[in-house]
């Protein structure tokens, strides 16, 4: 029964999928694995996250302050306080069992009862707002087309039994962007408009075509793609 409150309590960590701490936006889906199955603390690109799992002690104005649970995190867990918890659990009240993943931050001094206290602090960030999270998106499957694109190269090189240079790999992968965001533009997406414009201009995957590149950006920004518009304003600039 205790299993059963715990992995429901480290499942509910993932139903806000997206983070924001000041202007990072963070997908934390692909953690959900290694967190479900016992990691207690994940590094990625980003930095250490930490499955927290606790009862609420008090609320304060910019925070709360928690009991990390002892049979989680063992007999001499601490008490800590948690910023940007109550975005996560609007209804988090004093005695609540809860959980939430976060980044490690500087000690925040709390006043209590006229003491002043500093306790080990996290932050579970913020739920970014629906334009961030289409961005975020937009990025993460241009990021899994490139992890795709190195599987099948790696594939490819094991079919063939030879040894593939480095620079020859890059360029096969460059390549597999190229078509996919091709592909992708040519349906309209102005996320891949943009940054197939950019290979155009640096000669990644394909031949430089300034020209091809200008149109593209033309594209993208004439659907409102904020990063397009800017990146024209750069090449027209002197």
């Amino acid at each position: 029964m205790r299993d059963q409150m715990y992995q429901g309590l480290i499942a509910s960590i993932f139903t806000q999928p997206y983070r924001q701490l000041g202007t990072n936006v963070f997908d934390i889906r692909p953690l959900k694995f290694a967190i479900q199955n016992g990691a207690a603390t994940i590094e990625n690109e980003f930095g250490i996250w930490r499955a927290l799992l606790f009862r609420v002690e008090q609320m304060q104005i910019n925070g709360v302050i928690v009991q990390l649970d002892r049979t989680y995190h063992g007999p001499t867990a601490q008490k800590v306080f948690i910023h940007n918890l109550m975005e996560s659990h609007p209804a988090i009240t004093p005695g609540s069992h809860l959980s939430t993943l976060a980044f490690q931050v500087e000690p925040t001094e709390i006043n209590i009862n006229g003491s002043k206290i500093t306790f080990p602090a996290y932050d579970a960030g913020n739920k970014p707002d629906a334009k961030t999270i289409t961005e975020v998106n937009e990025v993460a499957e241009e990021q899994a087309a490139a992890r795709i694109a190195a599987a099948e190269s790696a594939r490819e090189k094991q079919e063939a039994g030879r040894k593939v240079m480095k620079e020859q790999e890059e360029k096969a992968i460059a390549e597999k962007k190229f078509f996919f965001l091709k592909g992708r533009a040519a349906t309209g997406s102005a996320s891949s408009q943009y940054r197939l414009a950019l290979l155009y201009l640096t000669g990644e995957g394909t031949e430089k075509n300034p020209d091809e590149a200008r149109r593209l950006l033309m594209q993208s920004g004439d659907q409102g793609y904020s990063l397009a518009i800017r990146k024209l304003k750069e090449l027209e600039s002197p």
